[in-house]
């Protein structure tokens, strides 16, 4: 057929279908196509007095995806039934739906039905595609069952490079029939743990599952234990029994696997490459042709670092100067039993070759010209502290197993570092009780980071005229009065908050921030429009956190279109598929998705008629994030904001 380049294709075509039940009947057409000819601009094609014309101008059809009820089936000499549930179809007017069941990588045909579900008879992996056609334009009868591919009707439709409008899912949903007359007897069981995290210092870890006894292994089959990691199921190590030594942080996986060394070598397992996925493939259990059991879930231990967040000076933990005998009130607990030895800095009274385990404060002196360190109850042994001014410099006090209060002199308004650690083999470390003191106790004016209240929330806030209320906390432990501002993303106050939360889809859309302010009396200048830096208050005491938290603002869902732009826009989330409306004249449309660097990170161009939907699937390029879409024809330009969260 000749390709028309007018307006439009005049098609006259004659209904013709006719469909084989079952593979292996006698091949016959669908139908027939009698005469193709070109009038002009405009292919005609008649099949007698009984044709029709039709108007191509854009295709709608789309076939959707099909999940299968079952990836494997067992077939033990009886036919046996395979199908699927069909997802998100459109089928425009006039259209039908079909399905198309292929074999093996050839993608032979080899039935037809207007419903996911067939009944098959041979060990083999077959796959069920959907299609969305219009009979009046895509002549069946063309095709043989058995003989003809599903790359036959692909190249027919406008999908692949033909003249007919519909869809066909080429990937489709595989189904595998396998032969199970020969029964497998093994079972993996289940495993259990007494702890499903453990701490370390360092990633290295031991793991211990227990069998819970409920493995069967057949008569000359072995039993091996296997770890999986990361997120992809790595196998890392595999072994006699279910005790393994780890080294990373993250989850790591027991699995039992029960096999038959006859058909199955273990020699095949490559740790660090091997994954539980592949390996399950060989199985019958997966889809494969072995007899074994392997037990996917295993059992899951979580190996975390414990060391404490104040283990190197860079991250001290702040300290407030408390008044003499006011230690009782103003106590801080610490713990070095999991902390690790600051990089290349060894307290001077200390030797060269001992490994400490320090943990690290900060205060600043206030109006003291001496201060008092005072420790206990403490239950490390053989331990030490030293006062340094800054991390790595030369130490003003160092003492080992010292006498409590220790006396530091101190320069009024000086900041300085306390360094509390053990020495690893002469003692242990363990929890202590930290005190200072001095004649002028000083308060704790820190800002602190600020995040939400709820550590699973998110940022992105979909502006839907339903209230997003967000509630924030800080890392501040400050005494003073705090505060709680919103910027925009050029740290400009947009407004302060009444308390720790707000309603943020009152917000227009856009880039914003959350900034902890730690301040005595009255705050000044905090009004909207003044950089939050300006901010000032009427006491002795301001600072501006040093983290913010930021929140996006933005379309997630839709956006009708405003005034004359001739666009209905449309978010499938779930899918991350873009739908577009076009109510315009017939034009060139250029659509962009720029990043949040206004880079371009995606980009098509397609000729669009009035009253054409179009897709742009994003879920399948790009990441999760805020990206601005825009639409542009040679009289319209169009901004979309969007949240992309796609699903795996």
């Amino acid at each position: 057929m000749t390709r028309a380049t007018g307006q439009g294709v005049l098609v006259s075509i004659a209904l013709s279908l006719g469909l084989s039940s079952m593979a292996g009947t006698p091949a016959r057409p669908f139908g027939a196509i009698h005469d193709v000819r070109v009038e002009g601009e405009n292919a005609r094609v008649d099949l007698g007095r009984k044709g029709r014309s039709i108007e191509l101008l854009q295709c709608d059809a789309y076939p959707g995806s099909l999940t299968a009820h079952a990836p494997t089936v067992c077939h033990t000499g009886e036919p046996v039934n395979i199908g699927g549930v069909w997802n998100n179809p459109i089928i425009p007017p006039g259209f039908q739906g079909l399905f198309l069941l292929t074999i093996g990588p050839t993608q032979v045909i080899v039935q037809g039905a207007t419903t996911p579900a067939f009944n098959v008879t041979g060990i083999d992996v077959y796959t069920i595609h959907p299609l969305v056609y219009d009979p009046a334009t895509l002549n069946l009868g063309v095709f043989t069952f058995g003989q003809s591919t599903l790359n036959d009707v692909h190249i027919q439709l406008q999908q692949g490079g033909g003249t007919a409008c519909g869809g066909l899912d080429m990937t489709g949903a595989p189904v595998r029939v396998l032969d199970c007359s020969l029964l497998c007897d093994a079972h993996s069981g289940t495993l259990t743990t007494s702890t499903s995290l453990v701490c370390t210092r360092t990633g290295a870890a031991a793991l211990d599952a227990v069998p819970s006894g409920d493995t069967v292994v057949p008569e000359g089959f072995n039993t091996v234990y296997l770890v999986s990691s990361g997120s992809t199921a790595v196998i890392t190590s595999v072994g006699s029994d279910p005790h393994f030594d780890v080294v990373g942080y993250g989850d790591h996986t027991i699995h039992t696997l029960v096999y038959d060394p006859t058909t199955f070598d273990l020699a095949g397992i490559a740790p660090g490459s091997t994954t539980i996925n592949a390996l399950n493939a060989l199985f019958i259990q997966g889809g494969g042709s072995v007899c074994g059991a392997l037990d996917l879930a295993g059992v899951t231990i979580a190996v975390e670092s414990c060391r404490p967040q104040n283990d190197d000076c860079a991250n001290a933990a702040q300290l407030n100067i408390s008044g003499v005998g006011d230690c009782n009130t103003n106590i801080t607990l610490g713990d070095n039993t999991y902390a690790t030895q600051e990089s290349g800095d060894v307290p001077l009274c200390g030797a060269e070759e001992d490994q400490f385990a320090d943990v690290w404060y900060r205060f600043n002196s206030g109006g003291n010209t001496e201060v008092s360190i005072v420790l206990g109850p403490i239950s490390m042994s053989n331990w030490a502290l030293t006062v340094v001014p800054t991390c790595g410099g030369s130490e003003l006090a160092c003492e080992i197993d010292p006498a409590v209060p220790i006396d530091v002199p101190t320069v009024p308004h000086t900041e300085y570092r306390l360094r509390i650690y053990s020495v690893a083999g002469l003692g242990g470390g363990g929890a202590f009780a930290l005190c200072i003191t001095g004649s002028q106790p000083t308060s704790d004016c820190i800002g602190g980071s600020v995040g939400p209240a709820d550590e699973t929330a998110q940022g992105n806030i979909c502006k839907d005229g339903a209230s997003d209320i967000l509630a924030f906390v800080t890392t501040s432990h400050s005494t003073e009065q705090y505060a709680y501002v919103l910027s925009d993303q050029s740290d400009v106050i947009v407004s302060l908050m009444a308390d720790n939360s707000m309603d943020l889809d009152v917000l227009p859309i856009g880039s914003y921030r959350v900034w902890g302010i730690s301040f005595k009396g009255e705050l000044e200048n905090a009004d909207p429009g003044v950089p939050v830096q300006e901010l000032t208050s009427t006491g002795a005491c301001l600072d501006v956190g040093e983290g913010y938290f930021p929140i996006e603002v933005g379309v997630c869902t839709g956006l009708a279109r405003s005034g004359a732009e001739p666009w209905n826009v449309n978010m499938d989330q779930r899918h991350g598929v873009l739908n577009v409306e076009y109510t315009g004249n017939t034009a060139m449309v250029s659509v962009d998705v720029l990043g949040m660097d206004g880079r371009s990170m995606e980009q098509q161009r397609t000729v669009m008629v009035q009253g054409q939907f179009y897709e742009m699937d994003l879920g399948r390029n790009l990441c999760q994030g805020v990206y601005t879409v825009l639409f542009r024809t040679d009289e319209h330009r169009y901004a979309l904001r969007l949240f992309l969260h796609p699903q795996q």
